[in-house]
């Protein structure tokens, strides 16, 4: 009985220090008056300087999905009819983790829509300290202008598991023969299905 009451006296001395915007270590700024946004930041900041975490990966790595769906009651100018998953209305949420298991954003979105159009939006919005330069994405996450954008002007790798990767042929910019010369070992996957 005593354990649970302390820990719960912890756990509002803790949420005090947070809305204070004083945490240990001196972290300072990240109280109620920046919202939810504000606080989360101040979480992941802590988190990610806590010497434990550099076990888990250096902040570098993100990765999302947007496969959370939730049904949802009333009226919502994002809430969609998916029967498959709902019996009425519903919403999915796109969500950020880095490498150190910390979630640095968490985006409410049509359960229609694919993912990519937000992924780099949360990624080049990222108010943290996690030094992210690799982004890994599900199938849903990625379209050619993510990669464009991504690798060539935002300076970022956009790493993708594409769902049935063997069975999508890779299409190269010429005669499929000059991939074949030119390149011995990478010319098959430029030219031919692949079989994994």
């Amino acid at each position: 009985m005593g354990d649970s009451a302390d820990r719960r006296a912890e756990g509002r001395e803790f949420g005090a220090r947070l809305a204070a915007g004083r945490l240990p270590g001196g972290t300072v700024g990240c109280g109620a008056g920046n919202g939810s946004a504000g606080a989360n930041s101040c979480l992941v900041n802590y988190h990610h300087k806590l010497p434990v975490t550099a076990m888990f990966g250096s902040g570098t790595l993100s990765s999302s999905d947007g496969r959370q769906r939730f049904p949802a009651r009333g009226k919502s100018i994002t809430a969609r009819h998916l029967n498959k998953y709902f019996v009425s209305e519903g919403i999915s949420t796109c969500t950020h983790v880095s490498d150190q298991h910390s979630t640095f954003g968490t985006t409410v979105i049509v359960a229609t829509h694919r993912e990519a159009q937000y992924v780099l939006d949360e990624i080049l919005g990222n108010a943290t300290d996690l030094p992210i330069t690799e982004h890994a994405t599900g199938t849903h996450g990625v379209t050619l202008v993510n990669f464009g954008l991504s690798t060539d002007l935002v300076g970022k790798q956009l790493s993708p598991r594409i769902r049935d990767l063997g069975k999508i042929t890779l299409y190269p910019m010429g005669a499929k023969s000059d991939y074949g010369e030119r390149f011995p070992r990478a010319g098959p996957l430029l030219t031919k299905r692949t079989r994994c």
